[in-house]
């Protein structure tokens, strides 16, 4: 009879299995915690078995509420990797289900699947975010204790978004051609700019230390979002002042070894964080220009160094697209070593002309549309 009574509930999960909208849930929970450890394993080695049909995670919430089957060993009992993240996939598509993917973290047994989930995830963030249900980082954020939230799941968002092949420059100085265009693009990415603003609040200091560290490998690296990131950093945070330290530390290698690199990675991330931002009650970017370009010549143990410094300025200046950022260029004042000053007047001259043809350029798009 006790069989019988087993053979019942096993029928009756097989059958929610195949059919998700089934009613009477209560009466199998009922069911389903009336046993004892012996019976449950019966049934768990019987589930284990069934074939999983998309939508019926509800059988899954009641197995793991009545302590009887974990998400966790289900997912060990299928073989086909696909079919398991299909299964993940559907879990992070229903907020409800959500307590399913916090025991997959906590149980450390499916890195590989969580990575592949949030691959997806910031994929369809990028170029599918109408579909987008539910907005899974802060989700998870709300459902982790301690710190599995920054251990598993917000690095894994960051190295994804910021290794993704989109608008990669093949030379940096691409990038600084690019950032004003860049900047008018991020509207566009609003589920996105949702989640970085919700996380950056939090974990400012860890988002910062991830870019620094990136910055610093040379490894190739999206600037695109790197640069959407860096647009929600404040002031007021934490993260703030290891940013403008990593800005310092870039335009000092410059000044030592002539480093172009080092060069564009400062001039981009000070207009970032100084220009595109609202980051200036501190610091503007015309101030950040006067204390590290302006007074350039003060840091120079070898002056003869500064004029392989400023022809590097003038060679970044055919790439220059934002007539704001050039218009800074130009009322700053630069110091320079005595006979030397013939190269500053040579680079403002070069600034004037890229300002006359980027005001030619505007005037003539505004006639464009005007017509």
């Amino acid at each position: 009879m006790e069989l019988n009574y087993l053979i019942n509930i096993v029928n009756d999960l097989t059958n929610r299995f195949e059919h998700p909208k089934l009613q009477f849930e209560h009466e199998l929970k009922k069911e389903l915690v009336n046993l004892n450890d012996f019976e449950k394993k019966i049934v768990r080695n019987k589930i284990n078995s069934i074939s999983y049909n998309i939508g019926a995670l509800n059988v899954l919430k009641i197995l793991k509420e009545c302590d009887v089957c974990s998400i966790s060993d289900y997912l060990e009992s299928i073989n086909d990797e696909f079919e398991k993240l299909q299964i993940v996939t559907e879990i992070l598509d229903d907020e409800d289900s959500y307590i399913l993917f916090e025991e997959l973290i906590k149980s450390n047994r499916f890195d590989n699947l969580i990575d592949l989930s949030i691959r997806n995830y910031v994929n369809d963030l990028i170029h599918r975010q109408d579909i987008i249900q539910n907005e899974i980082i802060m989700s998870t954020h709300k459902l982790l204790t301690g710190d599995h939230f920054v251990k598993c799941i917000l690095p894994k968002f960051l190295n994804t978004l910021f290794h993704l092949d989109f608008k990669n420059p093949k030379e940096l100085i691409e990038a600084v051609s690019s950032q004003n265009e860049w900047n008018l693009e991020f509207g566009s990415f609003r589920v996105l700019r949702n989640v970085i603003d919700n996380v950056m609040p939090l974990y400012n200091t860890f988002i910062v230390k991830e870019i620094c560290s990136l910055i610093n490998s040379e490894k190739n690296i999206c600037w695109f979002f790197i640069l959407m990131v860096v647009n929600f950093i404040k002031d007021e945070h934490e993260g703030y002042v290891e940013l403008k330290n990593l800005i310092y530390s870039q335009i000092t290698a410059f000044c030592e070894t002539n480093s172009l690199s080092s060069l564009y990675k400062s001039l981009i991330l000070a207009r970032q964080l100084y220009h595109y931002t609202d980051n200036k009650k501190k610091l503007s970017y015309q101030q950040w220009i006067k204390n590290n370009i302006g007074d350039l010549n003060y840091r120079l143990k070898n002056k003869s160094v500064f004029t392989d410094i400023m022809s590097s300025l003038e060679n970044l200046i055919p790439f220059e697209n934002d007539l704001d950022v050039v218009k800074i260029h130009i009322s700053v004042q630069i110091s320079a070593p005595s006979k030397e000053y013939s190269n500053v007047l040579a680079y403002k001259q070069l600034l004037r002309s890229r300002e006359e043809v980027l005001l030619r350029d505007n005037t003539q798009l505004s006639q464009m549309f005007s017509e």
